[in-house]
């Protein structure tokens, strides 16, 4: 995960996802005669906010890597034959991705299991 900007944790993957895929949610309502125009401008809504977030997020790791180059101060995680990079890693975002995808399977699994009611 990348400390410091919004949308890269976990949280911000589940939202990003869950909007990105709210059109095709609603073209499957749709085949079933269960959609409107109202849900439809919501969810075309909702996954242009989430393209612009991975954006924004995407820009301002390429705009950082631009102006540590411009300052010849560069980081470790950077070689020395590369004149700007993103410093949005693509293995902090499949990180946060696998952490994702392994608290999905975690709640999934526990979900599972009946729950035992308590005696009032």
């Amino acid at each position: 995960m990348t400390a410091g900007l919004p949308g890269t944790g976990i949280g911000g993957f589940f939202y990003l996802l869950s909007a990105l895929l709210m059109p095709a949610h609603e073209f499957c309502l749709m085949c079933q005669g269960k959609s409107n125009w109202k849900r439809w401008k919501m969810a075309v809504r909702q996954s242009v906010l989430a393209f612009l977030v991975i954006v924004s997020v995407w820009g301002t790791g390429w705009l950082l890597g631009v102006i540590m180059a411009s300052l010849r101060v560069k980081p470790e995680t950077i070689s020395s034959h590369v004149q700007a990079s993103n410093l949005v890693k693509v293995t902090a975002i499949y990180f946060s991705l696998l952490t994702l995808l392994a608290v999905i399977v975690a709640i999934q699994c526990v979900s599972m299991f009946p729950q035992k009611k308590r005696a009032k």
